[in-house]
């Protein structure tokens, strides 16, 4: 009886530090907090592009931007949809986004997810011009069939942000809504996240739901599998919406505290 129990224990025992490696080798290769019980998806999928497995775990992924090893988790460099990464880098505790006359940085994880929720702390651009944005982007590669859900500030509006969605590759919608935060975006910092379900898209401000986009009230709505970015650029050629500034004011910074993914497996 004894060496029964002690072979079961035994296995018992090797069974929760083969847990505990995996939650480790997770930990370390998504930049997230540890001391968080970590359950492996199981239901890896391979990317369209590159044949990069991407595995995830289903606790929330948190990036907090403290050190370099934060910058390189948020921005997979075989995720061939990063763009002017150069102009991304770590200071004070920040994720910080800087806009220069040549270019100005979309970067984002290789995570693709079919349901979750993102939500960033964040202190936008400030300029006429300059738009800040954390979005949701289906596929990678060139624009064209994408379906796209943004979170969008522009320079020469500082008190709102914008929710907007693509679908196919088109608009959504006809206009943006427009959602008063009461202060300005490029002062403080504040939460806005989006949450992606099959059925329902809501935009947050602070933990509060601001929008609701319903699959069944709406001729359009985006279905396919996600990737989150964060951004800043120069959208002075669309100056009716985002304003007409200068590229004498670059460069203009945009500063993510922390993001937050979770996905819903």
């Amino acid at each position: 009886m004894s060496l029964l129990f002690a072979t079961v224990f035994a296995a018992y025992v090797a069974s929760v530090f083969q847990l505990l490696e995996i939650t480790k080798i997770a930990a370390w290769h998504f930049g997230i907090n540890n001391g968080i019980p970590y359950k492996v998806n199981m239901n890896t999928r391979q990317l369209q592009h590159g044949e990069h497995l991407t595995p995830f775990s289903c606790a929330p992924v948190v990036y907090n931007f403290n050190y370099e090893s934060d910058l390189a988790a948020f921005t997979d460099p075989e995720f061939s949809n990063n763009y002017c990464a150069q102009n991304a880098f770590i200071a004070d505790g920040s994720l910080v986004l800087r806009l220069t006359a040549e270019c100005g940085p979309s970067i984002g994880p290789v995570l693709e997810f079919r349901e979750g929720r993102v939500e960033a702390r964040v202190r936008t651009g400030k300029t006429s011009g300059v738009v800040t944005s954390l979005y949701l982007r289906s596929g990678i590669g060139t624009e064209g069939d994408q379906d796209e859900v943004d979170v969008e500030f522009v320079g020469k509006d500082p008190t709102h942000f914008q929710s907007f969605f693509w679908v196919g590759g088109q608009r959504g919608q006809a206009e943006p809504d427009y959602h008063d935060v009461g202060h300005d975006t490029s002062k403080d910092f504040h939460i806005y996240g989006i949450d992606y379900r099959a059925d329902a898209i809501k935009w947050l401000f602070d933990g509060k739901v601001v929008r609701v986009l319903r699959r069944s009230n709406t001729a359009k709505f985006p279905t396919k599998p996600q990737r989150f970015k964060a951004t800043i650029w120069d959208g002075n050629s669309f100056d009716d919406w985002a304003g007409n500034g200068s590229a004498v004011e670059f460069p203009q910074y945009a500063y993510f505290d922390w993001i937050r993914f979770w996905p819903y497996c």
